[in-house]
């Protein structure tokens, strides 16, 4: 890849020597502040706007995870980065005099916390920033750890937690990785693509895994009227969308956990990322299996030029639901974008499922937690405990299945 080569933004507005930050009301187009650590420098910006441009070079030139690409973040600044109790924090980084990376961030409230996160942390499978080639070559990952924690104690923020970090796509080094210090709770789901969808479903599925979901699939093409859609127009796109809420509601309702979709604000975030913007392509693919008037599955993808992302996938529980047809979705999608050519990687996300492993292997992913203030030192104690408790109840084969059915059992009581 192309080495970046855009000019520093800030190089026409130099910083004060004692590194203050620069006044609120001159934050238009410029940083409203800025830390200098080795040979990393960051600024902080209230905005997306100014820094298009390089935000832009990156995806194209760089490296750019699924979650971090201009349009997602956009989305969700005018969705969810509404909420009060955050404050979105746009970070360039630079080193060498040169810009070498971003960070879309947040502080947001938790309780009596401010904690510096990446923008949408909660709503995302992983998170690499943006960052030229060969970024990590520029600075020492330690640099970069304490220049964020600069940032974040001058921002007011109390703790920095970066969860679920990738390496990189395609295995390409992402510095925040190189210096993140404690393993994520759940693993990533990913795979290398190499050769044709046949090759690809021989390599992962035993004959008769073959054998019975290609009988599923017959099975709900002989049930009605058959049909599988990447959506095109708003009133297919709402259609897939609402019966998507719908299934992942009464779902997550039956399973007894949370519903990731359940408000206005989070269903209108997943609606924007689906819609046409101004310029290019949605970040979000709404793709659905409809059999006898019904959507039956639906499944919502993040596509870049070679790697293949599942956002999440819902399934109707009805008559039809013996033939699996989100796994019948799921595997026509991968047949129909493995035939369009380019990919290189596909990651079915985080949350260790059985459908997963059956196309893909778990990657472990890291978390990057450091406080910035004694009241943050606290936070990070117990955050570290909560978190080595979950990883053991997750990694276990005995306590989570029992966890899952205790959560069962409860849906069920309070019905």
């Amino acid at each position: 890849m192309a080495k970046l080569t855009l000019s520093d933004p800030m190089s026409k507005a130099p910083f004060p020597p004692d590194h203050s930050a620069v006044p609120e009301q001159s934050f238009q187009g410029r940083a409203f502040a800025q830390l200098q650590a080795g040979r990393v420098q960051l600024f902080g910006f209230r905005e997306i706007e100014g820094l298009e441009e390089l935000w832009q070079d990156l995806e194209t030139n760089g490296t750019c995870g699924p979650y971090q690409r201009l349009e997602w973040i956009r989305s969700w600044l005018t969705t969810l980065g509404q909420n009060a109790a955050t404050r979105p924090v746009m970070v360039s980084v630079h080193a060498r005099g040169r810009p070498v990376g971003l960070l879309p961030l947040a502080v947001t409230a938790k309780g009596t916390f401010q904690i510096l996160t990446f923008a949408g942390q909660n709503y995302v499978n992983q998170n690499t920033g943006l960052w030229a080639d060969n970024a990590e070559a520029e600075f020492d990952p330690t640099e970069l750890l304490a220049a964020l924690r600069g940032l974040a104690g001058k921002i007011g923020a109390d703790l920095v937690q970066l969860n679920n970090l990738a390496s990189g796509p395609g295995g390409s080094d992402n510095p925040l990785y190189l210096a993140a210090c404690i393993p994520s709770v759940h693993p990533l789901f990913e795979t290398a693509l190499s050769g044709s969808f046949d090759e690809l479903f021989r390599q992962t599925h035993k004959k008769e895994s073959r054998k019975k979901l290609l009988r599923k699939e017959r099975g709900l093409r002989e049930s009605g009227a058959f049909s599988i859609e990447k959506a095109s127009s708003s009133l297919q796109i709402e259609t897939a969308l609402s019966a998507f809420f719908a299934q992942r509601s009464a779902r997550e309702k039956n399973a007894g956990i949370p519903n990731a979709f359940g408000s206005k604000a989070e269903q209108d975030f997943v609606r924007k990322l689906a819609s046409e913007p101004d310029i290019g392509t949605a970040p979000l693919s709404v793709w659905s299996l409809n059999v006898a008037g019904k959507v039956r599955a639906v499944f919502l993808t993040v596509r870049t030029a070679s790697h293949l992302s599942g956002y999440a996938i819902s399934f109707s529980e009805d008559d039809l639901s013996v033939y699996s047809p989100g796994l019948v979705l799921l595997k026509n999608v991968l047949q129909t974008e493995m035939q369009t050519g380019g990919l290189l990687a596909l990651d079915l996300g985080i949350g260790d499922e059985r459908y997963k492993r059956s196309w893909t292997n778990p990657v472990q992913l890291k978390d990057l937690v450091c406080a910035t203030s004694a009241k943050g030192t606290i936070a990070l104690t117990a955050l570290k405990a909560l978190q080595a408790v979950k990883t053991r109840v997750r990694r276990s084969k005995k306590l989570w299945p029992m966890v899952r059915k205790m959560r069962q059992r409860l849906a069920r009581s309070s019905k």
